[in-house]
């Protein structure tokens, strides 16, 4: 039950994240260093990786594509939780 709460009120709707290489999703390439919003929330509803009814609670609900601390963010692990973002990582122009 408290894995579906998490994954529909996550503690962290958004991350700001800057890429380190050269990312291409679909026809659309983000180059280094941009700064990127991933929509944690967002993600957590999208059916493909949920399943049916996204936006319902169900406590027994299995995961087809992703396991459930692939979708809950309050997970530990190098890229679940944010985390500050070294000065030297960061662009100089936004």
């Amino acid at each position: 039950m408290l894995h579906e709460i998490l994954r529909l009120e996550p503690v962290v709707a958004d991350l700001l994240r800057w890429t380190t290489a050269d990312v291409t999703l679909g026809e659309v390439t983000i180059p280094s260093g941009a700064k990127v919003d991933v929509g944690v929330a967002a993600a957590n509803l999208d059916g493909s990786a949920v399943g049916p009814d996204p936006a319902a609670v169900c406590p027994g609900r299995p995961y087809p594509t992703a396991s459930p601390t692939q979708a809950c963010p309050s997970e530990t692990g190098r890229t679940a939780a944010p985390a500050p973002t070294s000065p030297s990582r960061r662009p100089t122009s936004s």
